[in-house]
């Protein structure tokens, strides 16, 4: 095994391939070329690079450094459509530095002046700066526009009336929709009294139409919103009254005529009410009441007009007769010639129509009469023996001219 591999070494070390040029040459084009696109692609890379941050620190130095320019000795030489602007520095300068601008009219020769360092934009960048000026400004009015919107806050001047339409002396309530610290209220009612309160209150004195205005103010800005609405104050009715108290025009007679009458003066009311005191109402203009006692009352008319408004007084009256029929407490039917019978002494007074009924202790009726001159006696129907003594209770119904019943009751003491 040893032996076939020293002759397998021989052989190999005593090949020699034969040499071929062109292979050599066409591999070694090849992997030049391989290279070289590398080197372009690595460069292309590197250029770019460099450009982009190169932009980068420009815009950032034209942003944050005022330019400064030149003040030249340049003349403009006349052409069809380009302007050269030769610029010589004085600071020793050989080479002039020219710029073609573009340009659609001729432009006169302007004298040369001399060169001085001065802080303004440069006749170049001029137009690119204006523009950017613009849009920056228009950026920024843009953001201040919407900031003051959405920092000032909307408010409104509308406000809420208790009542359009109010009676003459009815309180108004106002109530402004929008309440804010950073808002001032002036209320003017029409009648020549103010607020500056949110929600006042407000008492018109005189009938009639009044417009009424709020203005609200922002405080900050000093922008203003107003609303106005309208109120009506309607007129009272006008509301007195007199009365007469009958019996004084009939010798007194308050049985016959028990009646005191009330009369309403004033404009004409759609509804009247009476109030005579302890809940006795009555609801007609002009009503009659029966006083039982003498003395002072105090009485209240309220008139209502069709507008809703109503308006009311109070008088206190006074009261000469009484409705009483002055009946003894006791009496003695003994025959003596001396308080010997039972009857009230009004009805013996006046011509007055009546029912008198005497019942006992057991509400038994003894007796029972219609006639002034036919007083009890004590016994039963006025007849036989006196009834036993004790206490007794009478019952009376008067009739007033008009023939209306009143009832009247008490008790009797017999005595003998």
């Amino acid at each position: 095994m040893d032996k076939f591999e020293d002759i397998i070494k021989q052989k190999v070390e005593q090949f020699e391939p034969k040499f071929n040029e062109a292979h050599w040459n066409a591999l070694d084009q090849k992997l030049t070329s391989i290279k070289k696109a590398k080197i372009v692609k690595n460069t292309i890379l590197s250029v770019a690079a460099t450009v982009f941050v190169a932009l980068g620190f420009y815009f950032i130095y034209q942003s944050s450094t005022p330019e400064y320019t030149f003040k030249t000795n340049k003349h403009f030489v006349e052409t069809n459509n380009t302007e050269e602007v030769i610029i010589n520095e004085e600071k020793n300068s050989t080479n002039p530095i020219i710029v073609q601008e573009q340009k659609n009219e001729k432009t006169p020769v302007l004298p040369i002046e001399k060169i001085k360092l001065e802080k303004l934009e440069t006749p170049i960048s001029e137009k690119a700066v204006d523009v950017t000026e613009r849009r920056n400004d228009e950026v920024v009015n843009d953001n201040i526009d919407k900031s003051v919107k959405t920092n000032q806050e909307k408010f409104s001047s509308e406000f809420i009336v208790s009542n359009k339409k109010v009676c003459l002396g009815d309180e108004v309530s106002f109530d402004a929709i929008d309440k804010k610290e950073l808002l001032s209220y002036t209320w003017d009612f029409g009648d020549g009294n103010f607020s500056t309160k949110p929600n006042p209150k407000n008492v018109f004195k005189q009938q009639g139409t009044f417009i009424v205005t709020l203005l609200v103010t922002n405080k900050k800005t000093a922008e203003e919103s107003k609303s106005i609405q309208q109120i009506t104050v309607q007129s009272l009715p006008n509301v007195d009254f007199t009365y007469q108290e009958q019996s004084t025009q009939f010798d007194d007679n308050k049985l016959k005529y028990p009646k005191t009458i009330f009369s309403c003066k004033g404009e004409a009311a759609d509804t009247y009410e009476w109030n005579f005191g302890n809940s006795k109402i009555i609801k007609e203009k002009q009503p009659a009441f029966i006083f039982d006692k003498k003395g002072e009352y105090e009485v209240s008319l309220t008139a209502k007009s069709s507008n809703g408004c109503s308006n009311s007084i109070t008088k206190t009256i006074s009261i000469v007769n009484s409705l009483e029929l002055f009946a003894p407490s006791a009496f003695t039917p003994n025959f003596d010639g001396n308080n010997d019978d039972f009857m009230p002494e009004a009805l013996t007074t006046w011509d007055i129509k009546f029912e008198m009924v005497i019942k006992n202790k057991s509400g038994n009726v003894v007796y029972k009469t219609t006639d002034k001159n036919a007083a009890w006696n004590g016994s039963v129907n006025n007849q036989g023996n006196t009834l036993e003594e004790g206490m007794y209770f009478w019952q009376i119904i008067t009739y007033d001219a008009e023939g209306k019943p009143y009832q009247h009751a008490g008790k009797i003491n017999l005595l003998k």
